[in-house]
C-alpha cells in the first residue's frame, strides 16, 4: 500500500501533535498503538484498525495561507495530498474555509475535513463554498484519535478509488474494444475445451458483468449495430448515455436503424463506411445526428467492427461535441465579422466622405449631357460620344446610391410591409422598365400568394434586395430565359442547414431563381463581400449590389440561402 499524503493546518500545537501521534509512523509510539486499538476494541468489540499497515506521510501547519501553498507545491511535484484537515479559525491568517476554497480550486480531487470548536458553524453554509458536498466532511473538537485516523483511512482509500474510477473511465473506449475481442477467443476457446467448461464460464460471467458495468455507466454513447445484411444498422445494444443524449430511453433505441438518427448529408458516404468497417477497418467521422424532439446535434463517432460468434457487429463510441463546434463557429464567427466591420466602417467612411460631392458632380455629369443632345442633330458625329459620357455617369451615380445604401444600415425602420406590395412596386418602377430594355429576352414571372403574412422591415432596402437580385438573375442568363419571383407563407417545423441556419418558426420567404449559368461552390462565400464581381470590364455591376442584400438579411434578422448548380441556374431564398 502506498503512502497517503495527509496536510493538517490548525492553530494549536495539541491538535497538531494529536494529529502526528495518530498519522505519522516516524512519531508513532508503541504505546499509543495500543491505546489506539484498546480504545476500539472497547468501541466495537473488535479491532479494526491496523496502525503499521496503513502509513501516512503527513505535513502539518499552523496557517491557512500555508496549507494552500503546501497543496500548490505538491501538485507542482505531481504529489498530491490525498485529504486536508483544516481547522476554522486560524487567527492571525485567512480562516480554514477560505483556504478550502482556495485548495478546492487548486485540487478538485482532494478530500476536504473541516475542522472546529464552534457550534455556530454551519456546514451548510461552508458545503455552498465548498462543493462538492461528497468530498467534505466536517469534524467538531475535541478531537479523538480513533476519529481522525478512522477519517483518514477511509477518505485515503475513497480518494485512491477515486484515481482509479477516473483512470479507467479514461481508457474505458480502448479496454472495451479490446476487451471484447478478448471475450470472443475465451468463447473460441470454450468450444474446444469442454472439459474446462466450467471454469471458463464462471470466468466469462464475470468479464460479462465487470464490462456491463463499464458499458452501463460509461459517459460516452456507446452502439452495438447490427452488421450483416438482412438487419444491416439496426440498434443491438445502447447504454444509458446513448439514450440521454439522443433523448430516448434504451428501449426506443433499440427499436430503431442507425439511419434514423443520422442526416441524410451521410447518406452518399454511408456505403464507403460500412465497407471499411466490413474490411475491418476503424472509422473515425464527424456527423450530425438527430434527436428525438428533431433538433441536431454534432458527434465525433469511432466505430470497428467487432465479430460475435458467426455473426458481425459494429461497435460505436458517440461524442456530442456541441460545445466544441459551438466555440470554433463562434470563433470563426467573431473573426468574419470583424474583417466585415473592418469593410463595411471603410465603406461607410468612404461614402459618408465623398457621397455628396460626388453627386453634385455627377449631376453635371448626367444633365448637361442631356440639354447638349437636345441641340444636336440626328446626323450629329457627337451623339454617340455624348451618349457614352451620359450613360458612365449613371453607372457612376448607381455606384454612389448602392454606397449610401451601406452607409444608411442601421437605420431603424420597422414599417408593417406586405412583400407583394415590394415586388408589384418594383415590376412598375423605372429601375425594371430599364433592366427590361437591356434584357428583352429575360421573361420574368411571379408566383404571389394573395394570403401572404405582413413582416416589419425598411421598404427602401427590401426594394433594393429584389431589384439587386433579379439584376443579377438577369445577367447569369444574359441572351433568352426566365427569372422567377415568388413569395409565400412557410412553416419550418425543424432547423435547416443551409448558408445561414434556419430555425423553427413561421416566415414568410422571397425566392428569386434564374435559369443561367450558376454560381461556382467557390464562389458563393464571397458573393456578398463589397466590391467582389465576376461581371466582366464594361458590364454593369459596381461589387456592392449583395452586400447590400446580406445587410438587409442581417438588419431584417432574417435568414437567406443559396441553392445553385454550374450551368444549371441560381435560386435565393430569403
Amino acid at each position: 500500500m502506498q503512502n497517503y499524503r495527509i496536510l493538517a493546518a490548525d492553530d494549536e500545537p495539541y491538535s497538531l501533535d494529536l494529529y502526528r501521534q495518530v498519522l505519522s509512523p516516524d512519531e508513532l509510539s508503541q504505546t499509543f498503538c495500543s491505546e489506539l486499538e484498546t480504545s476500539e476494541n472497547s468501541f466495537s468489540g473488535e479491532s479494526s484498525i491496523n496502525i503499521t499497515a496503513a502509513p501516512f506521510d503527513l505535513t502539518t501547519c499552523c496557517q491557512g495561507d500555508e496549507a494552500v501553498e503546501a497543496v500548490k507545491q505538491s501538485l507542482g511535484e505531481k504529489r498530491p495530498f490525498a485529504l486536508v484537515f483544516l481547522d476554522v479559525h486560524m487567527p492571525p491568517g485567512p480562516d480554514g474555509v477560505l483556504a478550502a476554497r482556495q485548495i478546492r480550486k487548486l485540487d478538485p480531487d482532494i478530500e476536504i475535513v473541516i475542522v472546529t470548536a464552534y457550534s455556530y458553524d454551519f456546514p451548510q453554509n461552508i458545503i455552498q463554498q465548498v462543493p462538492p458536498a461528497h468530498k467534505l466532511l466536517f469534524i467538531q473538537k475535541p478531537l479523538y484519535p480513533q476519529e481522525i485516523y478512522q477519517f483518514a483511512i477511509s477518505l485515503c482509500s475513497k480518494w485512491e478509488v477515486e484515481r482509479e474510477l477516473i483512470e479507467i473511465r479514461n481508457n474505458l473506449e480502448s479496454r472495451i474494444i479490446e476487451s471484447t475481442q478478448e471475450l470472443v477467443q475465451i468463447n473460441i476457446q470454450l468450444l474446444a475445451e469442454i472439459e474446462e467448461r466450467k471454469s471458463v464460464e464462471k470466468a466469462l460471467k464475470e468479464i460479462e458483468i465487470r464490462y456491463r458495468m463499464l458499458f452501463e455507466n460509461a459517459s460516452e454513447a456507446i452502439f452495438l449495430i447490427d452488421a450483416e445484411e438482412e438487419n444491416r444498422g439496426k440498434i443491438v445494444a445502447a447504454n444509458r448515455a446513448a439514450g440521454i443524449m439522443h433523448g430516448y430511453t434504451v428501449e426506443e433505441l433499440l427499436k430503431l436503424n442507425i439511419i434514423d438518427l443520422n442526416t441524410t448529408d451521410i447518406g452518399e458516404e454511408l456505403p464507403d463506411i460500412t465497407r471499411r468497417l466490413l474490411k475491418g477497418n476503424r472509422v473515425d467521422i464527424e456527423i450530425e445526428h438527430y434527436r428525438k424532439d428533431g433538433t441536431l446535434f454534432p458527434v465525433e463517432s469511432n466505430s470497428g467492427l467487432l465479430e460475435l460468434g458467426n455473426k458481425k457487429y459494429v461497435l460505436t463510441f458517440d461524442r456530442d461535441i456541441t460545445f466544441r463546434k459551438q466555440a470554433l463557429e463562434e470563433k470563426e464567427k467573431l473573426l468574419s465579422q470583424i474583417r466585415r466591420s473592418e469593410k463595411m466602417e471603410a465603406i461607410g467612411t468612404l461614402a459618408g466622405g465623398v457621397a455628396h460631392d460626388l453627386n453634385n458632380i455627377l449631376s453635371a455629369v448626367i444633365s448637361y449631357p442631356e440639354l447638349i443632345l437636345m441641340d444636336l442633330t440626328e446626323e450629329s458625329l457627337l451623339k454617340k460620344q455624348i451618349l457614352t459620357i451620359q450613360k458612365s455617369g449613371e453607372k457612376a451615380a448607381a455606384i454612389v446610391q448602392d454606397l449610401l445604401t451601406l452607409a444608411r444600415r442601421g437605420v431603424v425602420v420597422n414599417d408593417i410591409v406586405n412583400l407583394n406590395d415590394i415586388v408589384n412596386d418594383y415590376l412598375n418602377s423605372a429601375e425594371y422598365k430599364n433592366l427590361k430594355s437591356y434584357y428583352p429576352d429575360v421573361q420574368i414571372k411571379t408566383l404571389l400568394k394573395s394570403d401572404l403574412l405582413n413582416i416589419l422591415g425598411s421598404p427602401i432596402h427590401l426594394s433594393k434586395t429584389i431589384m439587386n437580385l433579379v439584376s443579377n438573375a438577369a445577367e447569369a442568363i444574359g441572351n433568352r430565359g426566365t427569372i422567377t419571383i415568388s413569395v409565400e407563407n412557410q412553416y419550418i417545423d425543424r432547423p435547416i442547414k443551409g448558408f445561414d441556419n434556419v430555425q423553427e418558426g413561421d416566415y414568410v420567404v422571397l425566392k428569386v431563381s434564374d435559369d443561367g449559368i450558376g454560381i461556382p461552390e467557390e464562389h458563393i462565400e464571397k458573393i456578398f463581400e463589397p466590391f467582389y464581381t465576376k461581371k466582366k470590364m464594361g458590364r454593369s455591376g459596381t461589387g456592392l449590389g449583395m452586400t447590400v442584400v446580406r445587410g438587409t438579411v442581417e438588419d431584417h434578422k432574417a435568414f437567406i440561402d443559396i441553392i445553385s448548380r454550374k450551368d444549371g441556374g441560381t435560386r435565393f431564398d430569403i
